[in-house]
């Protein structure tokens, strides 16, 4: 198996963990080890550099028997975390995402962000069907993770957990690539507009103001329909994907253009935000380059 590189953002990107950053990791560990140990039996495993390397060749074995793989979770050059699929069940079509974050890192949807480009890889590129996460019921911060990109809650399974001699409930959470497909709604802005928001704390387009609502697509064919209508040869575009289960304002499916008389009403019905788009809403952010013509397609491995 080949080991992905993912690219989410200009700040964040999930790379191949390699030798070549065993000391980088190793050092992040000793850190945060107090704080990791926390839920995670692991840390004690790994008190000395040699550990490190040791996980490392394993990791290579892992994927090399197509069994998975981890990722280091890299942020603005610095390695803050690691990502990957623990398992993967080829027959079933399944897989389990693991995580892990320094504790210096939280608050900025790094996790979250890269969970969603870890999924959309498994499913996109992977042909995978379910990816499940595992985590004791009492790690709040590490069971929001798969309810914030909507997985559902398999229930607890008593006592399943054994974190440092302690038993806990765990929770089982399962989200399938059909309900993964239906949920995301997207909006086209521009790069810089985007840059603006995450200063202000906030989106928010020309049509908020002029219209009422912010303008977003249900799918990729809306998505493509309404840039080769609207933004032709425009080089600066990103896709804004949106958890609509994370917005605050009022969400209305309606025609393009609420005013058209009802006889000229074809049917097809787009997502109006009511209100200012919340940063945490936007699960990831697609670059979405133009053909040599102008016109636009989706962008490779886009599922929406």
């Amino acid at each position: 198996m080949q080991i992905p590189t993912i690219i989410i953002d200009d700040d964040l990107r999930l790379i191949p963990l390699t030798m070549n950053y065993a000391l980088d990791m190793f050092t992040l560990v000793d850190q945060h080890r107090a704080y990791l140990r926390r839920w995670q039996n692991w840390p004690d495993t790994i008190t000395t550099l040699k550990q490190m390397q040791h996980l490392i060749r394993q990791n290579k074995r892992k994927s090399a028997n197509d069994h998975g793989f981890d990722l280091i979770v890299q942020y603005r050059g610095q390695a803050v975390g690691k990502i990957g699929l623990v398992f993967i069940d080829w027959r079933k079509g399944n897989a389990e995402i693991g995580y892990w974050l320094a504790q210096s890192y939280e608050g900025k949807g790094l996790i979250t962000r890269s969970c969603h480009a870890l999924i959309h890889h498994a499913f996109t590129d992977m042909g995978l069907s379910c990816i499940r996460i595992r985590c004791a019921g009492e790690n709040m911060r590490s069971r929001a993770i798969p309810e914030r990109l909507g997985f559902k809650n398999k229930g607890p399974l008593p006592y399943q957990a054994s974190i440092h001699g302690k038993l806990y409930d765990e929770l089982m959470f399962s989200l399938s690539k059909s309900n993964w497909d239906a949920r995301m709604i997207y909006h086209i802005t521009t790069k810089q507009a985007w840059a603006d928001a995450q200063s202000r704390g906030q989106y928010t387009a020309a049509s908020l103001e002029t219209q009422g609502f912010i303008h977003l697509s249900t799918n990729g064919d809306q998505v493509v329909r309404v840039a080769n209508v609207i933004y032709v040869g425009q080089t600066d575009l990103v896709i804004l994907c949106v958890d609509p289960t994370q917005l605050r304002a009022p969400l209305k499916y309606e025609p393009a253009d609420p005013g058209v008389p009802a006889e000229h009403d074809d049917g097809e019905r787009f997502p109006h935000l009511y209100g200012p788009l919340e940063l945490n809403a936007v699960i990831a952010v697609v670059a979405f380059p133009p053909l040599g013509d102008g016109t636009f397609v989706l962008p490779d491995g886009f599922s929406g």
